[in-house]
């Protein structure tokens, strides 16, 4: 973030166009696509970290969505997956199939919880991409 305050880039994310939780999940179930699927929150540095170095990264290879948990609809899927408002998460479909992740003391599931730094960002982004069936370790 070399050159960019966290105030303006803060800023930016406030007026953040957030993605619709349904259009997300749709792209999710498709075979064709690979999907990112991260939630946050506008006023978390934490979350507009995470939705910049996603959208930033993710190129081609990944249709990337950022879903508001302040959204009804999102704060009842995080509850369900037990994510706590507030705190970053990203989940992700390879072709129609959820990538799976396991981390230390955490049991497997379909999406890993940050804070990320960018180095995490990287490795994550670079193991979902290369995804076959096998979980991914993610014990930072």
């Amino acid at each position: 973030m070399e050159g960019r305050s966290w105030s303006r880039l803060f800023d930016e994310v406030k007026t953040y166009d957030f993605d619709k939780f349904d259009v997300a999940m749709a792209a999710a179930k498709e075979k064709e696509l690979s999907v990112v699927i991260c939630v946050g929150v506008g006023w978390s540095l934490p979350c507009i970290h995470l939705f910049s170095q996603l959208k930033t990264k993710c190129g081609p290879s990944f249709q990337v969505f950022v879903l508001n948990q302040e959204d009804e609809l999102v704060r009842k899927f995080c509850h369900q997956n037990s994510i706590t408002v507030g705190s970053p998460a990203i989940f992700f479909w390879k072709q129609g199939r959820e990538v799976i992740f396991e981390r230390a003391r955490w049991k497997e599931g379909n999406f890993v919880l940050g804070p990320f730094t960018m180095p995490q960002i990287d490795f994550i982004l670079e193991a979902a991409a290369s995804f076959e069936s096998k979980a991914i370790n993610c014990s930072f």
